[in-house]
């Protein structure tokens, strides 16, 4: 202890000081390590969040478009039934119904 002590200072050993160095290093590092994994977790909740809500909205006009074709006929015993075959029949993609239907 003799040693350690001159002069009323006290003097580290150099290997003790480089453990407090690393220790720190360590501690610092650890901390912005959390830090950034934290941030890049919370932008990550956000964009599942965003890609969720795009996904809902996706859903629902697929569920109303696929209602709209999967229309059931409704057929009468005690009336006449309307079948109307020609070009209603054809299904054109920029009208999004047959070519001679009137909707």
């Amino acid at each position: 202890m003799k040693d350690l002590i001159k002069k009323d200072k006290i003097f580290f050993p150099k290997k003790l000081i480089l453990i407090l160095i690393a220790v720190v290093i360590f501690v610092l590092s650890a901390f912005f390590g959390i830090y950034f994994l934290l941030k890049h977790e919370q932008a990550q909740s956000k964009n599942l969040t965003k890609l969720n809500a795009q996904i809902n909205y996706l859903e629902e006009k697929l569920n109303q478009s696929a209602e709209y074709y999967n229309y059931k006929m409704d057929y009468s015993d005690t009336s006449y039934n309307y079948l109307a075959i020609g070009n209603s029949i054809t299904y054109l993609n920029y009208w999004g119904h047959g070519g001679c239907s009137t909707q």
